[in-house]
């Protein structure tokens, strides 16, 4: 099935299962490998995203859920000019 989405101000079309979780897509299909795969029930955040400017847990959402919305990962972030100390993240 193909699901339209925004990664990082960009329109990406992607084929997709419905229930297929974010963090699957966006590695396999967009090739955005920064987001990484931590634990899997969304309790250590190595998967964290934004969606519609939400802090979202990439490994727990359906790419069906953000179909539409605007999905920024960790390479929009630098990419818009933001270090890791800008967001809470110790080097």
């Amino acid at each position: 099935m193909s699901i339209s989405l925004n990664v990082n101000g960009k329109a990406v079309t992607v084929d997709a299962e419905p229930d297929t979780p974010l963090l699957w897509v966006l590695r396999e299909e967009v090739g955005l490998t920064g987001t990484k795969f931590g634990c899997g029930v969304a309790a250590c955040g190595a998967c964290s995203v934004h969606v519609d400017g939400q802090i979202t847990r990439s490994c727990s959402i359906a790419v069906a859920d953000v179909a539409g919305k605007n999905v920024t990962t960790i390479e929009g972030l630098k990419a818009a000019g933001f270090r890791p100390e800008d967001v809470g993240v110790a080097m």
